[in-house]
């Protein structure tokens, strides 16, 4: 019972709860909020291109949907706040990419790009 509450709470849009269609089900991974991992609808996904850093040290631009809620966190957040928090994680180059959004043309390695 608990189970099947948790994943109909999912199918939700976390700002405005609107179900999505059958086929914005199958695209869950591409829709939710890269901070939250909650599913946010077209109307009030926000989405940013962030840089991250590979291991390799080279730079990887990827764009990233936010829900409304995490984004404002996150304008809000200091950054020598999140840098420490990267550090005591020991998580510097890690980011979540079962989360990210990306169409084929959105990634790019930035050294590519010069």
């Amino acid at each position: 019972m608990e189970r099947q509450q948790r994943q109909e709470s999912a199918a939700v849009c976390v700002a405005c709860l609107k179900r999505p269609s059958g086929t914005r089900r199958l695209l869950h991974r591409n829709l939710c909020c890269g901070v939250c991992s909650s599913y946010v609808c077209a109307c009030c996904r926000i989405q940013k291109k962030l840089h991250f850093m590979m291991l390799d040290r080279k730079m990887l631009q990827q764009e990233v949907a936010f829900c409304p809620r995490c984004y404002r966190e996150a304008l809000d957040a200091k950054a020598v706040t999140v840098a420490s928090q990267e550090l005591l994680l020991n998580d510097v180059y890690g980011w979540n990419e079962r989360c990210a959004y990306t169409s084929g043309t959105e990634i790019s390695l930035l050294d590519e790009l010069n």
